[in-house]
């Protein structure tokens, strides 16, 4: 019998394929799981705001009331993390250092997110939750929906909206930058400081302005941000609006929306008055006039006594 001859070469080769595709894929997993907890290993309310799994926040939270203004290396706490969200497919601003940039030109970040960090936030996300009790589909929530209800979560137990990042960034600013007017209406009804300014002198507003975020924007106005700061680089919301419509000309619509708010005189508010200036001044009632006695009317002059 003919002894058939192996081609050891080939096998080496196909087990060397073999050995470096599976190294690949632990390694390209291992950067979906740090992609998902990035730097929030000390905050474990953070990783399940990035899965939006808003009962486990509830839980975690009722265990340990001091996981909510946990701040993470980069000192942002879970209110900051459920204020910002990633809305893909779409040019980024980084308005921390000014710069414009297209995140989604990495072709390895791309690739990452599409094949490694959104099927993993699926399979952690909580089963059924989308379901009701008789089976049918519940209508999912927006996004923006979703990190309200988390922020409106955070807020009632004890999130503090004055704390900042390594950057000088609240809650707030992070909502700005994002573009969720919802979340921002909810930060400023709870005491956040719309005026506060960062490491680079930026305020909520020149954010939200370089970013064409009109909705934000005019919420800011009619909460009182001042409209003629200037940042670091002596630039104000407006002169930041007119100059990131030129980088991002599909948005013009709203950097023109940006502009108009900035652009436009503070209308005067209402003064408030007081309760008691408010109720209406009673009618003064006249005393009745006391009417003179008949008698009195009647009574005839005094006599005039007799002289001796």
């Amino acid at each position: 019998m003919a002894k058939k001859n192996v081609n050891y070469k080939a096998i080496l080769k196909d087990g060397f394929i073999l050995m470096v595709a599976g190294l690949a894929f632990a390694i390209i997993v291992k950067l979906g799981f740090d992609l998902l907890q990035g730097d929030v290993q000390d905050s474990p309310l953070v990783s399940l705001i990035i899965q939006e799994n808003t009962a486990k926040i509830t839980e975690t939270i009722q265990k340990d009331k001091t996981t909510v203004n946990k701040q993470d290396d980069q000192k942002r706490t879970p209110l900051m993390w459920a204020s910002y969200l990633n809305y893909g497919n779409r040019k980024k601003i980084t308005a921390k250092n000014g710069e414009a940039t297209d995140e989604d030109a990495d072709p390895i970040q791309k690739f990452l997110k599409t094949v490694v960090y959104d099927p993993l936030r699926k399979l952690l996300n909580v089963a059924g939750e989308n379901k009701k009790e008789d089976g049918t589909e519940v209508e999912n929530p927006s996004l923006e929906e979703k990190r309200l209800e988390m922020t409106k979560l955070l807020l009632e137990n004890g999130a503090d909206v004055k704390i900042v990042d390594e950057d000088g960034w609240t809650a707030l600013i992070w909502a700005a930058w994002t573009g969720m007017p919802t979340v921002v209406e909810e930060l400023v009804k709870a005491g956040s400081d719309v005026n506060v300014l960062d490491n680079q002198k930026q305020s909520a507003l020149m954010i939200a302005a370089q970013r064409g975020n009109d909705k934000v924007v005019e919420i800011l106005i009619n909460a009182g941000a001042d409209k003629t700061f200037k940042n670091a680089a002596g630039k104000g919301a407006e002169e930041l609006a007119n100059e990131y419509m030129t980088q991002f000309p599909d948005r013009k619509a709203n950097y023109e929306a940006v502009i108009k708010a900035l652009k436009a005189p503070l209308q005067p508010k209402p003064v408030e008055t007081s309760p008691a200036e408010e109720k209406p001044a009673e009618e003064v009632k006249e005393a009745p006039k006391e009417e003179a006695p008949a008698e009195a009317e009647a009574k005839p002059a005094e006599e005039a006594k007799p002289t001796e």
